[in-house]
């Protein structure tokens, strides 16, 4: 903790910020927005890019964002351009040490001042930046970037004090919501900010694709995906398949497995005693995953991306905790969307073991009558 607040001063002498210069009431300037994060992380994000349109229609809005977010913004309207922002931290694919790893620190200070992608930044004189987080690292992106005026998050991972406006990190506010405070500070009528459903663009054929996938007509859709980003986060593999075979033995059931090409060997252990499911893992593009999804009639998953792809289509979701989290209902509140059911342990309230797979079942025999009735 010591060190993180020598830190923050630092990054507050250093980025010391000039004064707040008001967006031009015209609109008419460049806005950047940092969110090298993960896919959930993003598609939790993407209410804002509405948001930001709507109070400003003439601004100019780019979006930095890693490789592996690709697809998640194509399509989208409110957004006129992505950049590539690989920057190695908070996130699981460029970053591969602990956030307050030293050596992670330095790598961060090494794309910062010497990538080409940190340079392409500095070229498109954005009038405001915006670090969806809010870290040390983006303030100094941000600041490296040349970007005068710059927004962040006190209280997570520092940054702050290089910012003329910040937001106040709330363990237990939705971070879809926590987004969306950013054009609270920009002076939108709360009344008018968009709901804080997950946007995702398809093309018709992407979503006439994605239902070509499903082969039983009128079968109830459930999606399966066991992946995460570690072990601690995963609901035991030998419960999905225990749930899995009890699906299979209800009447007009399809199954799908999803997931990357790491959990391929996952999709084909289950599928070696569930007949009826169809490993896709790993044979999918984000797009054609989003797709599928969209078609499906229940996702059941680990706490990862495929529980927001499905509340931007409405898809009922059942989410299962792995030993990591002490509390479903916290986990809900920051996570979850009105389509979702988490569950998992309540530690504070003496419930200890992970949930068993007779209240999964039931959970999802709820879900799939009420669709039955429509």
């Amino acid at each position: 903790m010591a060190k993180r607040d020598s830190l923050e001063r630092m990054v507050g002498m250093l980025c010391r910020p000039r004064k707040w210069q008001p967006p031009d009431s015209s609109g008419s300037f460049k806005l950047f927005v940092l969110r090298n994060n993960d896919i959930g992380d993003l598609i939790l994000t993407t209410p804002l890019f509405e948001a930001i349109k709507s109070l400003y229609p003439n601004c100019r809005l780019e979006v930095g964002i890693g490789d592996w977010n690709h697809g998640i913004l194509e399509g989208n309207p409110y957004v006129d351009s992505v950049l590539p922002v690989n920057a190695p931290w908070h996130n699981k694919v460029s970053c591969k040490h602990s956030p307050n790893s030293p050596i992670g620190f330095l790598k961060a200070l090494l794309y910062i001042f010497f990538s080409m992608e940190a340079r392409n930044l500095a070229r498109g004189k954005y009038d405001l930046g915006i670090d969806i987080l809010g870290s040390l690292e983006g303030t100094l992106l941000m600041w490296r970037a040349g970007i005068s005026n710059r927004m962040g998050v006190k209280g997570y991972s520092g940054g702050f004090s290089g910012c003329q406006k910040w937001r106040q990190f709330k363990i237990d506010e939705n971070a879809g919501r926590s987004s969306l405070r950013y054009v609270e500070m920009l002076g939108m009528d709360p009344g008018k900010i968009p709901a804080l459903k997950p946007q995702l663009f398809l093309s018709k054929r992407e979503l006439e694709e994605g239902e070509s996938i499903w082969g039983k007509p009128g079968a109830k859709r459930v999606v399966i995906s066991t992946g995460a980003g570690f072990p601690e986060k995963c609901w035991p593999m030998e419960n999905y398949r225990k749930l899995a075979r009890q699906l299979e033995e209800q009447e007009n059931v399809e199954l799908a497995f999803l997931g990357s090409a790491r959990d391929r060997e996952s999709g084909e252990a289950l599928a070696q005693s569930l007949p009826k499911l169809k490993n896709l893992a790993g044979q999918t593009s984000l797009r054609q995953t989003m797709a599928i999804i969209a078609h499906a009639d229940i996702v059941i998953c680990n706490t990862t991306m495929f529980m927001h792809v499905a509340a931007a289509f409405e898809v009922p979701t059942l989410v299962m905790l792995g030993p990591w989290y002490d509390s479903a209902k916290l986990h809900k509140a920051q996570w979850g969307h009105p389509g979702t059911t988490i569950l998992g342990r309540e530690v504070q309230e003496g419930i200890e073991k992970l949930s068993p797979v007779s209240k999964a079942l039931e959970n999802c025999q709820g879900i799939l009558q009420k669709l039955a009735r429509k």
